[in-house]
């Protein structure tokens, strides 16, 4: 017979639970894991966004179980943070738990996308549920429009494609004048199309919204998934939410 396969990964134990989505393992490292946002707890002059302990919790009873780390394709964030997946028993992640629960949302950051389609898919289930954030008028998508400096972190925003331009490294795509979404040149040959494809299309994005020293808004969306343009599974779609 031939012997079982070994499982991937390496055994971990988790020392604390910083927030939904950041463990330290009992050798101090500590781990991002990719994939999934959860809400921000609170922090500084900053409150705390609903579910934010609730995501905490979960990942905190989730740890308590045997666990294998599995890194991504790029390991480090330049925080110097472990980036990877915690597999539990029979191969899914903690990740794919919290998205069931509607705990957090799906993020795709590549080079590490290795369990997207997973990922994914975990979300559709909680968003057809209406579960966690799918169900909390928070998380909403906020019209591009409306949006102002105060909507800095990571967003769901709804907008219609104007313009786009080239820099250097990056593509811009302009929802408003005073906001626009980012894609890096690198990563543009995911998106399987030309830039002029997008103009007048209506997306919902989602990512971490930054404030430049012009006072403009930048939303970076370095994958088709973060500008809401892969096909979507059923009951993925945000328009709904």
């Amino acid at each position: 017979m031939l012997a079982a396969a070994a499982p991937a990964g390496e055994p971990v134990r988790v020392k604390a639970v910083l927030d939904g989505d950041t463990v330290i393992l009992e050798d101090n490292r500590r781990v991002r894991l990719i994939g999934i946002n959860t809400p921000e707890r609170a922090r500084r002059e900053r409150p705390g966004q609903p579910l934010a302990e609730a995501a905490r919790q979960a990942l905190q009873r989730l740890s308590r179980r045997p666990l294998r780390l599995v890194p991504g394709t790029r390991p480090y964030d330049r925080y110097g943070r472990t980036l990877a997946y915690l597999v539990l028993d029979g191969g899914v992640t903690a990740q794919e738990r919290l998205l069931e629960a509607g705990l957090g949302a799906a993020v795709a950051i590549p080079p590490n996308i290795e369990r997207l389609d997973r990922l994914r898919a975990a979300e559709a289930r909680a968003r057809r549920a209406g579960r966690g954030i799918w169900g909390h008028s928070y998380f909403r998508p906020i019209d591009a429009a409306r949006m102002t400096a105060e909507h800095t972190g990571f967003r769901f925003v709804r907008g219609t494609i104007r313009r786009y331009w080239y820099r250097k490294k990056t593509i811009y795509f302009a929802l408003t004048e005073e906001l626009a979404l980012t894609v890096p040149r690198r990563d543009w040959p995911r998106f399987g199309r030309e830039p002029v494809s997008l103009l007048g299309k209506t997306v919902t994005a989602r990512g971490w919204v930054s404030r430049y020293r012009d006072g403009r808004l930048r939303l970076r969306t370095p994958h088709p998934f973060m500008m809401g343009l892969l096909p979507a599974a059923p009951g993925e779609t945000i328009s709904n939410h």
